[in-house]
């Protein structure tokens, strides 16, 4: 392959973007009103089998409607069962041999690539890497654009295609697509998340990359995350938040630095979960990770976020419940009294932790633990943070204000019920409470 006439080549094919008049968006199918996402990722998926049934057949023209009908592969399902029978080797053939249907193969055979169903090893060799270079290299953006696709998956392989594809300047190639104005700005997003994939994947190579890509790379990687794109955003933090990259720790704190201090005020549920992952996994100070998890707890209404947020604050209990007790308090109650039963549940058993018994005894608090005395299993518990409560040593004032406010006919009620009904446990722990509040009733009776 002659790299000099390649390197002209790609200089001159920037404003060559569509791939022989190809466009992004294949021809739209129109539904039926009551067609479902779930129908139509079948019917796609349907079309593209009967296409691989008409290419079985000789009838080459299907490879472009191929191409065209791959959005079944959102669904796990679907994707698996069509690359138990997609013909890798067959399209591979046509990519590198075959001019007029080499694209639509080669964006099928790119979208198939990830599957571990695909025989990965008989492709990565140096000899069809060259040849893929000198299409995506000839042909234009969408020819890098899948090409990249699998590359990616090669060169965790082999270091001799990293290289090969370092020295003969694909970081230049993909910084001439990024600056490139013609490009439509949803196309160079999408481009954005695949060629990030490559970058990513340079580093998790053995050995290091050589310095000079090295700073390429990384400086290309902090420009994707300050583009704040969540489907970028969320790319790029799925495969960091795997594993840290072990080779290179000061590249390493600057990705958590920035994704700290951008991505701390998120609303957003995915990129607050895959934050608080690659956060957490990166081992940030202890006061970083109490500052995040008190913001995405406030911030984002997210049951599975909140749940984890909790269940860091009761694990960190120790280390955290005198940094700053009263906020966490605070934000723990706001967020108890309005949410879902179950974060209620959860709320509560953190705010027991974290609550300062000999400070004070709040309202809301007290009142969040009277809504579930009776509930089945976890009343037990609130009778006895309520018996704590009682038991502790009050001034006279406290307590009697205490039971003024929430000592009431209808709570001797409820507890004399749970001890005519409840299980054993459940029993004894009603009857201390009635108990320990008729006995401090009686010490203000006149």
């Amino acid at each position: 392959m002659n790299l000099e006439s390649s390197s002209i080549r790609r200089n001159n094919r920037i404003g060559h973007i569509n791939n022989h008049g190809r466009t992004n968006v294949p021809p739209p199918i129109i539904f039926s009103p009551k067609c479902t996402r779930k129908d139509a990722l079948l019917m796609s998926y349907q079309r593209a089998v009967k296409c691989l049934q008409d290419i079985s057949n000789g009838d080459l023209t299907k490879i472009e409607s191929l191409s065209n009908h791959m959005a079944f592969i959102e669904n796990k399902k679907l994707f698996s069962q069509f690359c138990s029978i997609f013909p890798f080797d067959f399209f591979m053939n046509i990519i590198l041999n075959h001019e007029t249907f080499s694209f639509p193969a080669l964006k099928c055979f790119s979208c198939c690539i990830k599957s571990n169903l695909c025989p990965i090893t008989n492709y990565c060799n140096l000899q069809i890497t060259q040849q893929l270079f000198e299409i995506q290299n000839n042909d234009g953006f969408l020819s890098t654009f899948h090409s990249l696709k699998i590359f990616s998956r090669f060169v965790l392989i082999s270091v001799e295609i990293r290289d090969f594809l370092l020295n003969n300047g694909i970081l230049d190639i993909i910084s001439q697509y990024l600056s490139n104005e013609r490009i439509p700005i949803p196309s160079k997003g999408q481009f954005m998340i695949i060629s990030s994939s490559l970058l990513i994947n340079f580093l998790y190579s053995e050995p290091k990359i050589p310095q000079i890509y090295f700073s390429s790379i990384s400086n290309s990687i902090l420009f994707y995350l300050n583009e704040r794109t969540d489907s970028l955003i969320l790319e790029i933090l799925e495969k960091f938040s795997k594993q840290p990259i072990l080779l290179y720790p000061d590249l390493q704190m600057q990705i958590s630095n920035l994704i700290f201090n951008h991505f701390i005020n998120t609303t957003s549920e995915k990129v607050g979960l895959f934050v608080y992952k690659f956060i957490k996994s990166n081992k940030i100070t202890s006061i970083d990770n109490l500052q995040l998890t008190l913001r995405f707890l406030q911030q984002i209404d997210s049951v599975k976020l909140r749940k984890k947020c909790m269940k860091t604050l009761i694990l960190h209990e120790k280390e955290w419940k005198n940094v700053n007790n009263e906020e966490i308090c605070n934000i723990l109650m706001n967020v108890s009294e309005n949410s879902q039963v179950f974060i209620k549940k959860l709320g509560i058993k953190t705010l027991a932790l974290y609550w300062d018994q000999s400070k004070m005894i709040d309202a809301r608090f007290m009142n969040l633990l009277l809504c579930f005395l009776n509930d089945k299993g976890f009343g037990t518990f609130c009778i006895h943070v309520i018996l704590s409560f009682l038991t502790s040593s009050f001034p006279p004032e406290i307590l009697k204000h205490f039971l003024g406010e929430f000592w009431s006919a209808e709570i001797e009620s409820q507890l004399a019920e749970i001890i005519e009904n409840g299980n054993e446990e459940e029993s004894n722990a009603a009857s201390l409470l009635l108990n320990a509040f008729v006995e401090a009733s009686s010490q203000f009776d006149t």
